[in-house]
Protein backbone atom coordinates (compact mmCIF):
# COMPACT_ATOMS: atom_id res chain seq x y z
CA UNK A 1 0.00 0.00 0.00
CA UNK A 2 1.48 3.35 -0.92
CA UNK A 3 1.73 6.16 1.24
CA UNK A 4 -1.04 8.04 -1.05
CA UNK A 5 -3.31 4.87 0.12
CA UNK A 6 -2.73 4.72 3.91
CA UNK A 7 -5.23 6.67 6.27
CA UNK A 8 -4.51 9.72 7.94
CA UNK A 9 -2.80 9.88 11.17
CA UNK A 10 -5.14 10.43 14.63
CA UNK A 11 -5.17 13.20 16.94
CA UNK A 12 -2.26 13.47 19.49
CA UNK A 13 -4.45 14.92 21.76
CA UNK A 14 -8.29 16.13 21.79
CA UNK A 15 -9.01 19.81 20.75
CA UNK A 16 -10.50 21.81 23.76
CA UNK A 17 -14.51 22.27 23.63
CA UNK A 18 -16.35 25.69 23.84
CA UNK A 19 -18.29 24.23 26.25
CA UNK A 20 -17.11 25.89 29.84
CA UNK A 21 -16.21 28.94 28.45
CA UNK A 22 -19.31 30.01 27.67
CA UNK A 23 -20.33 28.85 31.81
CA UNK A 24 -17.41 30.82 32.96
CA UNK A 25 -19.20 34.09 30.93
CA UNK A 26 -22.76 33.02 31.93
CA UNK A 27 -21.32 33.23 35.72
CA UNK A 28 -19.74 36.17 35.28
CA UNK A 29 -22.72 37.88 33.81
CA UNK A 30 -25.12 36.77 36.44
CA UNK A 31 -22.62 38.28 38.83
CA UNK A 32 -22.78 41.58 37.01
CA UNK A 33 -26.42 41.11 36.52
CA UNK A 34 -26.68 40.74 40.96
CA UNK A 35 -24.36 43.84 41.30
CA UNK A 36 -26.72 45.81 38.63
CA UNK A 37 -29.76 44.25 40.38
CA UNK A 38 -28.41 45.10 44.15
CA UNK A 39 -26.87 48.42 42.58
CA UNK A 40 -30.18 49.53 41.12
CA UNK A 41 -32.05 48.06 44.56
CA UNK A 42 -29.63 50.33 46.45
CA UNK A 43 -30.44 53.17 44.05
CA UNK A 44 -34.24 52.85 44.15
CA UNK A 45 -33.69 53.03 48.42
CA UNK A 46 -31.53 55.86 48.14
CA UNK A 47 -34.26 57.53 45.98
CA UNK A 48 -37.56 56.03 48.40
CA UNK A 49 -35.37 57.69 51.20
CA UNK A 50 -34.78 61.04 49.74
CA UNK A 51 -38.49 61.41 49.04
CA UNK A 52 -39.36 59.84 52.41
CA UNK A 53 -36.90 62.46 53.99
CA UNK A 54 -38.37 65.49 51.80
CA UNK A 55 -41.86 64.59 52.44
CA UNK A 56 -41.53 65.80 56.61
CA UNK A 57 -41.58 69.60 57.62
CA UNK A 58 -41.08 69.56 61.26
CA UNK A 59 -37.74 69.47 61.97
CA UNK A 60 -37.74 67.00 64.55
CA UNK A 61 -39.11 64.65 62.56
CA UNK A 62 -37.15 65.50 59.76
CA UNK A 63 -33.96 64.46 61.88
CA UNK A 64 -36.08 61.21 63.04
CA UNK A 65 -36.19 60.17 59.83
CA UNK A 66 -33.05 60.76 58.88
CA UNK A 67 -31.72 58.46 60.96
CA UNK A 68 -34.24 56.17 60.34
CA UNK A 69 -33.24 55.66 56.23
CA UNK A 70 -29.92 55.52 56.69
CA UNK A 71 -29.57 52.68 59.05
CA UNK A 72 -31.85 50.90 56.71
CA UNK A 73 -30.05 52.08 53.89
CA UNK A 74 -26.82 50.42 54.62
CA UNK A 75 -28.01 47.62 57.09
CA UNK A 76 -26.51 49.21 59.51
CA UNK A 77 -27.28 48.35 63.23
CA UNK A 78 -27.32 51.85 64.75
CA UNK A 79 -27.50 55.27 63.82
CA UNK A 80 -27.39 58.73 64.93
CA UNK A 81 -27.56 62.25 63.49
CA UNK A 82 -25.68 64.74 65.76
CA UNK A 83 -26.47 68.63 65.41
CA UNK A 84 -23.79 71.11 66.07
CA UNK A 85 -24.83 74.37 68.39
CA UNK A 86 -23.01 77.56 67.92
CA UNK A 87 -20.05 76.64 69.49
CA UNK A 88 -19.60 73.50 67.67
CA UNK A 89 -20.51 71.10 70.33
CA UNK A 90 -23.32 67.89 70.30
CA UNK A 91 -26.22 70.49 71.06
CA UNK A 92 -28.70 67.56 70.34
CA UNK A 93 -28.04 64.01 69.35
CA UNK A 94 -31.01 61.66 67.54
CA UNK A 95 -30.56 58.03 67.13
CA UNK A 96 -32.03 54.80 66.11
CA UNK A 97 -31.30 50.61 66.90
CA UNK A 98 -31.25 51.65 70.46
CA UNK A 99 -34.41 50.80 72.78
CA UNK A 100 -35.75 52.87 75.76
CA UNK A 101 -33.86 50.26 78.00
CA UNK A 102 -30.33 50.35 76.17
CA UNK A 103 -31.13 54.19 76.38
CA UNK A 104 -31.30 54.28 80.35
CA UNK A 105 -28.08 51.61 80.46
CA UNK A 106 -26.09 54.39 78.54
CA UNK A 107 -27.16 56.70 80.55
CA UNK A 108 -26.29 60.84 79.13
CA UNK A 109 -25.38 61.59 75.54
CA UNK A 110 -22.53 62.12 73.95
CA UNK A 111 -20.94 65.52 73.83
CA UNK A 112 -18.49 65.77 71.38
CA UNK A 113 -15.75 64.14 72.65
CA UNK A 114 -13.51 60.77 70.71
CA UNK A 115 -14.44 60.00 67.50
CA UNK A 116 -17.49 62.13 67.33
CA UNK A 117 -14.96 65.19 67.78
CA UNK A 118 -13.00 63.80 65.00
CA UNK A 119 -15.62 64.52 62.97
CA UNK A 120 -16.54 67.57 64.43
CA UNK A 121 -13.28 69.23 63.43
CA UNK A 122 -12.60 67.54 60.72
CA UNK A 123 -16.04 67.85 58.26
CA UNK A 124 -15.14 64.89 56.27
CA UNK A 125 -16.38 61.54 55.72
CA UNK A 126 -15.15 58.56 58.27
CA UNK A 127 -14.86 55.22 57.48
CA UNK A 128 -13.10 52.92 60.03
CA UNK A 129 -13.27 48.90 60.09
CA UNK A 130 -12.28 49.09 63.83
CA UNK A 131 -13.66 51.70 65.70
CA UNK A 132 -11.26 51.17 68.76
CA UNK A 133 -8.34 50.99 66.45
CA UNK A 134 -8.21 55.32 65.55
CA UNK A 135 -5.93 57.58 67.64
CA UNK A 136 -8.83 59.41 68.41
CA UNK A 137 -10.78 56.61 70.07
CA UNK A 138 -11.46 56.85 73.83
CA UNK A 139 -13.38 53.72 74.12
CA UNK A 140 -16.97 53.73 75.97
CA UNK A 141 -18.75 54.21 78.95
CA UNK A 142 -20.26 51.75 81.23
CA UNK A 143 -23.54 50.50 79.71
CA UNK A 144 -22.73 51.56 76.04
CA UNK A 145 -23.11 48.17 73.43
CA UNK A 146 -19.84 47.40 71.70
CA UNK A 147 -19.56 48.90 68.61
CA UNK A 148 -16.81 47.81 65.18
CA UNK A 149 -17.38 49.25 61.76
CA UNK A 150 -18.04 53.36 61.59
CA UNK A 151 -19.06 55.36 58.81
CA UNK A 152 -19.55 59.25 59.68
CA UNK A 153 -20.30 61.67 56.94
CA UNK A 154 -20.79 65.20 57.48
CA UNK A 155 -24.36 66.95 56.75
CA UNK A 156 -24.00 70.64 54.94
CA UNK A 157 -26.95 73.31 55.24
CA UNK A 158 -26.17 76.35 52.97
CA UNK A 159 -22.19 75.50 52.79
CA UNK A 160 -22.31 75.12 57.03
CA UNK A 161 -22.05 71.98 58.65
CA UNK A 162 -25.10 71.55 60.60
CA UNK A 163 -24.50 68.30 61.89
CA UNK A 164 -22.83 64.73 61.28
CA UNK A 165 -24.50 61.12 60.41
CA UNK A 166 -22.92 58.26 62.34
CA UNK A 167 -23.10 54.69 61.12
CA UNK A 168 -22.02 51.65 63.10
CA UNK A 169 -22.01 47.79 63.11
CA UNK A 170 -23.05 46.91 59.18
CA UNK A 171 -24.84 43.48 59.20
CA UNK A 172 -22.79 40.19 59.16
CA UNK A 173 -19.79 42.06 60.74
CA UNK A 174 -18.45 43.50 57.53
CA UNK A 175 -16.94 46.76 56.77
CA UNK A 176 -19.00 49.53 55.12
CA UNK A 177 -17.70 49.74 51.81
CA UNK A 178 -17.20 52.69 49.16
CA UNK A 179 -20.83 52.08 47.91
CA UNK A 180 -22.03 52.79 51.33
CA UNK A 181 -20.16 56.07 51.83
CA UNK A 182 -21.34 57.02 48.48
CA UNK A 183 -25.16 55.98 49.32
CA UNK A 184 -24.68 58.11 53.26
CA UNK A 185 -22.57 60.89 51.45
CA UNK A 186 -25.83 61.66 48.86
CA UNK A 187 -28.41 61.13 51.23
CA UNK A 188 -26.49 63.76 53.78
CA UNK A 189 -26.71 65.71 50.90
CA UNK A 190 -30.44 65.33 49.91
CA UNK A 191 -31.01 65.78 54.08
CA UNK A 192 -29.13 69.24 54.25
CA UNK A 193 -31.78 70.39 51.41
CA UNK A 194 -34.81 69.01 53.69
CA UNK A 195 -33.60 70.10 57.16
CA UNK A 196 -32.91 73.93 55.20
CA UNK A 197 -36.80 73.45 53.76
CA UNK A 198 -37.91 72.33 57.55
CA UNK A 199 -35.73 74.78 59.55
CA UNK A 200 -37.53 77.59 57.08
CA UNK A 201 -40.85 76.14 57.59
CA UNK A 202 -40.36 76.41 61.13
CA UNK A 203 -39.14 80.08 60.79
CA UNK A 204 -42.51 80.96 58.67
CA UNK A 205 -44.61 78.79 61.03
CA UNK A 206 -42.86 81.04 63.97
CA UNK A 207 -43.15 84.42 61.93
CA UNK A 208 -46.95 83.83 61.50
CA UNK A 209 -46.84 83.00 64.95
CA UNK A 210 -45.33 86.26 66.34
CA UNK A 211 -47.15 88.45 63.47
CA UNK A 212 -50.49 86.93 65.00
CA UNK A 213 -49.30 88.12 68.17
CA UNK A 214 -48.65 91.98 67.31
CA UNK A 215 -52.20 91.56 65.97
CA UNK A 216 -53.90 90.28 69.14
CA UNK A 217 -52.25 92.88 70.95
CA UNK A 218 -53.09 95.45 68.82
CA UNK A 219 -56.71 94.31 69.09
CA UNK A 220 -56.72 94.60 72.58
CA UNK A 221 -56.14 97.63 72.46
CA UNK A 222 -58.15 99.17 70.34
CA UNK A 223 -60.51 97.71 72.41
CA UNK A 224 -59.82 99.84 75.33
CA UNK A 225 -57.30 97.46 76.98
CA UNK A 226 -55.52 99.52 80.31
CA UNK A 227 -51.52 99.55 80.00
CA UNK A 228 -51.31 96.65 82.89
CA UNK A 229 -53.21 94.51 80.47
CA UNK A 230 -51.30 94.74 77.28
CA UNK A 231 -48.50 94.47 79.38
CA UNK A 232 -49.39 91.18 80.90
CA UNK A 233 -50.45 90.01 77.29
CA UNK A 234 -47.08 91.02 75.93
CA UNK A 235 -45.14 88.97 78.87
CA UNK A 236 -47.08 86.09 78.48
CA UNK A 237 -47.24 86.01 74.63
CA UNK A 238 -43.54 86.57 74.02
CA UNK A 239 -43.08 83.78 77.03
CA UNK A 240 -44.65 81.12 75.30
CA UNK A 241 -43.39 81.87 71.55
CA UNK A 242 -39.71 82.04 72.30
CA UNK A 243 -40.25 78.85 74.70
CA UNK A 244 -38.34 81.03 77.30
CA UNK A 245 -38.37 79.68 81.12
CA UNK A 246 -39.13 83.34 82.49
CA UNK A 247 -40.13 86.58 80.43
CA UNK A 248 -40.94 90.14 82.23
CA UNK A 249 -41.95 93.20 81.26
CA UNK A 250 -39.99 96.11 83.42
CA UNK A 251 -41.26 100.14 83.54
CA UNK A 252 -39.36 102.69 85.25
CA UNK A 253 -40.51 103.76 88.76
CA UNK A 254 -41.90 107.35 89.98
CA UNK A 255 -38.51 108.27 91.29
CA UNK A 256 -36.85 107.35 87.95
CA UNK A 257 -34.16 105.51 89.41
CA UNK A 258 -35.25 101.58 89.56
CA UNK A 259 -36.54 99.30 86.96
CA UNK A 260 -39.78 97.31 88.28
CA UNK A 261 -41.26 94.13 87.36
CA UNK A 262 -44.86 95.10 86.22
CA UNK A 263 -45.97 91.65 84.39
CA UNK A 264 -43.61 88.32 84.08
CA UNK A 265 -44.56 84.72 82.35
CA UNK A 266 -43.00 81.37 83.71
CA UNK A 267 -43.86 79.88 86.90
CA UNK A 268 -41.17 81.71 88.92
CA UNK A 269 -41.02 84.80 87.52
CA UNK A 270 -45.12 85.71 88.27
CA UNK A 271 -44.54 85.87 91.98
CA UNK A 272 -41.33 88.00 91.48
CA UNK A 273 -44.16 90.36 90.57
CA UNK A 274 -42.59 93.94 91.81
CA UNK A 275 -39.21 93.30 91.96
CA UNK A 276 -36.95 95.80 91.47
CA UNK A 277 -33.29 96.42 89.66
CA UNK A 278 -31.39 99.43 89.93
CA UNK A 279 -31.34 101.23 86.65
CA UNK A 280 -27.04 101.31 86.92
CA UNK A 281 -24.78 98.38 87.00
CA UNK A 282 -26.96 95.83 85.36
CA UNK A 283 -27.83 94.60 82.36
CA UNK A 284 -31.55 95.32 81.89
CA UNK A 285 -30.58 99.12 82.85
CA UNK A 286 -28.27 99.44 80.66
CA UNK A 287 -30.22 98.30 78.03
CA UNK A 288 -32.82 100.85 78.81
CA UNK A 289 -30.71 103.68 79.04
CA UNK A 290 -29.21 102.76 75.70
CA UNK A 291 -31.83 101.02 73.30
CA UNK A 292 -31.43 98.20 71.26
CA UNK A 293 -31.50 94.72 71.75
CA UNK A 294 -29.19 92.15 74.00
CA UNK A 295 -28.69 88.87 72.58
CA UNK A 296 -26.45 87.16 75.07
CA UNK A 297 -25.72 82.99 75.18
CA UNK A 298 -24.87 83.09 78.74
CA UNK A 299 -25.18 85.74 80.96
CA UNK A 300 -24.07 83.86 83.98
CA UNK A 301 -20.95 83.74 82.01
CA UNK A 302 -20.38 87.50 80.65
CA UNK A 303 -22.05 89.24 83.90
CA UNK A 304 -22.06 86.55 86.92
CA UNK A 305 -22.59 89.50 88.90
CA UNK A 306 -26.25 90.94 87.29
CA UNK A 307 -28.87 90.45 90.02
CA UNK A 308 -30.81 88.56 87.31
CA UNK A 309 -28.06 85.43 87.53
CA UNK A 310 -27.36 85.60 91.09
CA UNK A 311 -31.36 85.89 92.13
CA UNK A 312 -32.65 83.99 89.34
CA UNK A 313 -30.00 81.89 87.48
CA UNK A 314 -30.75 83.37 84.34
CA UNK A 315 -28.11 81.75 81.40
CA UNK A 316 -29.17 82.57 78.05
CA UNK A 317 -31.11 85.95 77.11
CA UNK A 318 -33.24 87.87 74.73
CA UNK A 319 -33.59 91.21 76.03
CA UNK A 320 -35.10 94.40 74.25
CA UNK A 321 -35.90 98.09 74.70
CA UNK A 322 -39.79 98.78 74.15
CA UNK A 323 -38.76 101.88 72.61
CA UNK A 324 -40.88 104.37 69.85
CA UNK A 325 -38.81 107.00 68.28
CA UNK A 326 -36.48 108.19 71.02
CA UNK A 327 -38.60 107.50 74.21
CA UNK A 328 -38.09 104.16 75.69
CA UNK A 329 -41.25 102.61 77.51
CA UNK A 330 -39.81 99.87 79.32
CA UNK A 331 -37.54 96.32 78.50
CA UNK A 332 -39.16 93.29 77.33
CA UNK A 333 -36.93 90.30 78.44
CA UNK A 334 -36.52 86.80 77.84
CA UNK A 335 -34.21 84.19 79.57
CA UNK A 336 -33.37 80.62 79.76
CA UNK A 337 -31.89 79.12 82.96
CA UNK A 338 -28.32 78.41 82.90
CA UNK A 339 -27.41 75.30 81.22
CA UNK A 340 -30.19 75.21 78.58
CA UNK A 341 -29.35 76.16 74.88
CA UNK A 342 -29.13 79.97 73.77
CA UNK A 343 -31.87 81.49 71.54
CA UNK A 344 -31.81 80.99 68.19
CA UNK A 345 -30.55 84.07 66.61
CA UNK A 346 -33.40 83.27 63.91
CA UNK A 347 -35.17 84.39 66.64
CA UNK A 348 -34.23 88.03 67.44
CA UNK A 349 -35.61 90.15 64.19
CA UNK A 350 -39.09 88.49 65.21
CA UNK A 351 -39.02 89.51 68.68
CA UNK A 352 -37.72 92.72 67.97
CA UNK A 353 -40.56 93.34 65.85
CA UNK A 354 -43.24 92.16 67.88
CA UNK A 355 -41.53 94.57 70.46
CA UNK A 356 -41.88 97.62 68.47
CA UNK A 357 -45.68 96.62 67.99
CA UNK A 358 -45.78 96.47 71.70
CA UNK A 359 -44.16 99.43 72.67
CA UNK A 360 -46.45 101.40 69.69
CA UNK A 361 -49.54 99.95 71.46
CA UNK A 362 -48.46 101.14 75.00
CA UNK A 363 -47.64 104.45 74.00
CA UNK A 364 -51.57 104.68 72.28
CA UNK A 365 -52.64 103.36 75.61
CA UNK A 366 -50.64 105.85 77.58
CA UNK A 367 -52.00 108.97 74.76
CA UNK A 368 -55.52 107.61 74.93
CA UNK A 369 -55.21 107.59 78.67
CA UNK A 370 -53.95 111.18 78.74
CA UNK A 371 -56.74 112.21 76.68
CA UNK A 372 -59.29 110.71 78.41
CA UNK A 373 -57.93 112.71 81.69
CA UNK A 374 -57.64 115.78 79.96
CA UNK A 375 -61.39 115.10 78.91
CA UNK A 376 -62.25 114.55 82.47
CA UNK A 377 -60.58 117.55 83.69
CA UNK A 378 -62.58 119.63 81.39
CA UNK A 379 -65.67 117.92 82.60
CA UNK A 380 -64.52 118.71 86.23
CA UNK A 381 -63.87 122.36 85.33
CA UNK A 382 -66.61 122.70 83.78
CA UNK A 383 -68.68 121.61 86.77
CA UNK A 384 -66.44 123.37 89.19
CA UNK A 385 -67.37 126.90 87.10
CA UNK A 386 -71.31 126.22 87.00
CA UNK A 387 -71.53 125.17 91.05
CA UNK A 388 -69.08 128.49 91.74
CA UNK A 389 -71.61 130.64 89.47
CA UNK A 390 -74.67 129.34 89.80
CA UNK A 391 -75.18 126.83 92.62
CA UNK A 392 -73.22 128.97 95.29
CA UNK A 393 -74.32 132.80 94.26
CA UNK A 394 -78.04 131.38 94.35
CA UNK A 395 -77.53 129.98 97.93
CA UNK A 396 -75.47 132.59 99.22
CA UNK A 397 -78.31 135.52 97.98
CA UNK A 398 -80.91 133.14 99.90
CA UNK A 399 -78.45 133.04 103.16
CA UNK A 400 -79.04 137.30 102.71
CA UNK A 401 -82.45 137.24 101.90
CA UNK A 402 -82.91 134.75 105.03
CA UNK A 403 -80.24 136.77 107.12
CA UNK A 404 -82.11 140.57 106.22
CA UNK A 405 -85.39 138.59 106.95
CA UNK A 406 -84.02 137.51 110.56
CA UNK A 407 -83.15 141.30 111.66
CA UNK A 408 -86.93 141.94 110.86
CA UNK A 409 -87.93 139.46 113.44
CA UNK A 410 -87.62 139.81 117.41
CA UNK A 411 -85.52 137.78 119.06
CA UNK A 412 -87.29 134.54 120.13
CA UNK A 413 -87.46 130.84 119.05
CA UNK A 414 -88.01 131.65 115.29
CA UNK A 415 -85.08 134.01 115.10
CA UNK A 416 -83.04 131.76 116.22
CA UNK A 417 -83.99 129.03 113.72
CA UNK A 418 -83.67 130.85 111.36
CA UNK A 419 -79.80 132.32 111.86
CA UNK A 420 -79.19 128.47 112.36
CA UNK A 421 -80.83 127.74 108.65
CA UNK A 422 -78.15 130.57 107.22
CA UNK A 423 -75.52 129.29 109.52
CA UNK A 424 -76.24 125.61 107.27
CA UNK A 425 -76.48 127.61 104.31
CA UNK A 426 -72.57 128.82 105.09
CA UNK A 427 -71.72 125.81 105.86
CA UNK A 428 -73.02 124.56 102.81
CA UNK A 429 -70.90 126.60 100.52
CA UNK A 430 -67.65 126.22 102.53
CA UNK A 431 -68.47 122.49 101.66
CA UNK A 432 -69.39 123.18 98.16
CA UNK A 433 -66.27 125.32 98.09
CA UNK A 434 -64.00 122.32 99.07
CA UNK A 435 -65.56 120.39 96.56
CA UNK A 436 -65.07 122.69 93.78
CA UNK A 437 -61.27 122.66 94.99
CA UNK A 438 -61.33 119.00 94.83
CA UNK A 439 -62.64 118.91 90.99
CA UNK A 440 -60.03 121.43 89.75
CA UNK A 441 -57.44 119.95 91.73
CA UNK A 442 -57.57 116.06 92.37
CA UNK A 443 -55.64 115.36 88.86
CA UNK A 444 -52.57 117.42 90.23
CA UNK A 445 -52.12 113.74 92.29
CA UNK A 446 -54.30 111.44 90.65
CA UNK A 447 -55.89 108.79 93.19
CA UNK A 448 -54.41 111.75 95.72
CA UNK A 449 -54.98 112.29 99.68
CA UNK A 450 -58.05 113.63 99.54
CA UNK A 451 -59.99 111.14 97.63
CA UNK A 452 -58.41 108.50 99.88
CA UNK A 453 -59.78 109.97 102.98
CA UNK A 454 -62.84 110.49 101.26
CA UNK A 455 -63.01 106.66 100.51
CA UNK A 456 -61.99 106.39 104.18
CA UNK A 457 -64.65 107.95 106.06
CA UNK A 458 -67.31 106.63 103.65
CA UNK A 459 -65.91 102.84 104.67
CA UNK A 460 -66.22 103.63 108.16
CA UNK A 461 -69.59 103.73 107.89
CA UNK A 462 -69.33 99.94 108.48
CA UNK A 463 -68.36 100.18 112.43
CA UNK A 464 -70.01 103.55 113.05
CA UNK A 465 -73.65 102.88 111.89
CA UNK A 466 -73.53 106.35 110.32
CA UNK A 467 -71.50 108.49 107.64
CA UNK A 468 -69.16 111.09 109.46
CA UNK A 469 -69.86 114.59 108.09
CA UNK A 470 -66.30 115.29 106.17
CA UNK A 471 -65.09 118.90 105.68
CA UNK A 472 -61.71 119.66 104.17
CA UNK A 473 -60.18 123.07 103.80
CA UNK A 474 -56.78 124.05 102.07
CA UNK A 475 -54.52 122.90 98.86
CA UNK A 476 -54.78 118.92 100.45
CA UNK A 477 -53.05 116.95 97.62
CA UNK A 478 -50.93 119.68 96.31
CA UNK A 479 -50.09 120.94 99.35
CA UNK A 480 -49.00 117.94 101.71
CA UNK A 481 -45.57 116.15 101.00
CA UNK A 482 -46.07 112.33 101.09
CA UNK A 483 -44.93 111.64 104.89
CA UNK A 484 -47.63 114.32 106.07
CA UNK A 485 -50.16 112.91 103.98
CA UNK A 486 -49.66 109.47 104.93
CA UNK A 487 -49.81 110.34 108.56
CA UNK A 488 -52.73 111.95 108.26
CA UNK A 489 -54.41 109.06 106.87
CA UNK A 490 -53.50 107.19 109.97
CA UNK A 491 -54.43 109.83 112.16
CA UNK A 492 -58.17 109.45 110.51
CA UNK A 493 -57.70 105.97 110.66
CA UNK A 494 -57.17 105.67 114.07
CA UNK A 495 -59.27 108.82 115.17
CA UNK A 496 -62.51 107.03 113.94
CA UNK A 497 -61.25 103.40 115.10
CA UNK A 498 -61.26 104.51 118.59
CA UNK A 499 -64.52 106.84 117.93
CA UNK A 500 -66.22 103.49 117.45
CA UNK A 501 -64.87 101.30 119.54
CA UNK A 502 -65.48 103.54 122.60
CA UNK A 503 -67.44 106.45 122.48
CA UNK A 504 -70.89 105.09 121.73
CA UNK A 505 -71.58 108.21 119.05
CA UNK A 506 -74.36 108.99 116.39
CA UNK A 507 -72.60 111.55 115.11
CA UNK A 508 -68.96 112.28 113.89
CA UNK A 509 -67.55 115.83 112.45
CA UNK A 510 -63.99 115.26 110.56
CA UNK A 511 -62.58 118.76 109.92
CA UNK A 512 -59.42 118.73 108.15
CA UNK A 513 -57.73 122.66 107.50
CA UNK A 514 -54.31 122.83 105.46
CA UNK A 515 -52.30 126.07 105.87
CA UNK A 516 -49.49 127.10 107.91
CA UNK A 517 -50.06 123.48 110.17
CA UNK A 518 -51.97 120.47 109.12
CA UNK A 519 -55.14 120.61 111.91
CA UNK A 520 -57.66 117.48 112.02
CA UNK A 521 -60.44 118.04 114.40
CA UNK A 522 -62.74 115.00 114.93
CA UNK A 523 -66.01 115.50 117.52
CA UNK A 524 -68.70 113.57 118.32
CA UNK A 525 -71.62 113.37 120.79
CA UNK A 526 -70.60 110.29 122.71
CA UNK A 527 -69.39 110.16 126.12
CA UNK A 528 -66.41 111.82 125.93
CA UNK A 529 -62.90 111.37 127.53
CA UNK A 530 -63.49 109.86 131.07
CA UNK A 531 -59.96 110.40 132.18
CA UNK A 532 -58.71 113.89 130.01
CA UNK A 533 -56.17 112.40 128.97
CA UNK A 534 -56.97 109.67 126.10
CA UNK A 535 -53.88 108.08 126.22
CA UNK A 536 -56.08 105.37 128.12
CA UNK A 537 -58.36 105.43 124.99
CA UNK A 538 -56.25 103.56 122.38
CA UNK A 539 -55.13 107.25 120.66
CA UNK A 540 -51.16 106.42 121.79
CA UNK A 541 -50.39 105.88 118.54
CA UNK A 542 -52.02 109.59 117.85
CA UNK A 543 -49.51 111.39 120.45
CA UNK A 544 -46.45 109.42 119.05
CA UNK A 545 -47.29 110.89 115.10
CA UNK A 546 -47.80 114.32 116.22
CA UNK A 547 -44.99 114.04 118.12
CA UNK A 548 -42.96 112.72 116.05
CA UNK A 549 -43.49 115.31 113.57
CA UNK A 550 -43.57 118.26 115.84
CA UNK A 551 -47.01 118.62 116.71
CA UNK A 552 -49.67 117.69 119.21
CA UNK A 553 -52.85 116.26 120.35
CA UNK A 554 -55.72 118.01 122.32
CA UNK A 555 -58.52 116.39 123.91
CA UNK A 556 -61.08 117.56 125.48
CA UNK A 557 -65.17 118.09 125.17
CA UNK A 558 -66.91 118.65 122.12
CA UNK A 559 -69.86 121.58 121.93
CA UNK A 560 -72.62 118.59 122.08
CA UNK A 561 -71.32 117.37 125.27
CA UNK A 562 -69.38 114.57 123.58
CA UNK A 563 -65.62 114.04 122.45
CA UNK A 564 -63.25 116.77 120.43
CA UNK A 565 -60.01 115.73 119.64
CA UNK A 566 -57.72 118.44 117.44
CA UNK A 567 -54.40 116.80 116.12
CA UNK A 568 -52.16 118.87 114.46
CA UNK A 569 -48.15 119.23 112.44
CA UNK A 570 -46.58 121.76 111.28
CA UNK A 571 -46.28 122.18 107.72
CA UNK A 572 -43.24 123.46 105.74
CA UNK A 573 -43.95 126.11 103.29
Amino acid sequence: MTSSDAEPDEPSQASPRPDGRIDDLLGELAVHLDDIRTSRERLQGLLDAVVAVASELELSSVLRHIVNVARLLVTARYAALGVLGDAHDLREFVYDGIDADLAHRIGALPTGGGILGQLITDSRPLRLNALGDHPASCGFPPGHPPMTTFLGVPILVRGRVFGNLYLTDKDGGAAFTEEDEALVVALAAAAGVAIDNARLYERAVRQQQWLEASAEITGRMLAGATSDELLSLIANIAHGLAGADESGVRVLDAEHEELVLTAAGGERSVPAIGERLPITGTVLGDLFLAGGTIHDPDLSQSRPDDPLVVNRGVGPMLAIALQVGDGVHGTLSLSRYAGREPFDPDDVPLVESFGYQAALALAFTEARADSERLLLFGDRDRIARDLHDLVIQRIFAAGLALQAVGSLLPPGEVSTRLSKVVDELDDTIRDLRTSIFALQHDHVGGDGIRLRIVDLVNRSADGLGFTPRLRISGEIDTRLAPEPAEQLYAAVTEALANVARHSGASQVDVHIEVGDQLVLTVADDGKGFADGTGRRSGLGNLWERAEAMGGHLELGESEPGGALLRWSVPLAR
